[in-house]
């Protein structure tokens, strides 16, 4: 996201697009069977991984 310091350094426009961080979290995946999407906001452009072998009680609204 274009918060914090970054403000300073980066344009909005350097931001990933969701495309490119569901890819991103993807490639995580298929190296790490352990993980899997636990869920995703489009607006704030996260993908939220879970271990499955350490699993958490979490939700996102």
């Amino acid at each position: 996201m274009h918060v914090g310091r970054s403000i300073n350094r980066l344009e909005r426009g350097n931001m990933l697009t969701m495309d490119e961080v569901r890819y991103f979290a993807s490639q995580l995946l298929k190296n790490d069977n352990k993980l899997f999407v636990m869920d995703e906001s489009e607006m704030s452009r996260i993908v939220v991984l879970q271990n499955n072998q350490k699993m958490t009680n979490r939700m996102i609204d």
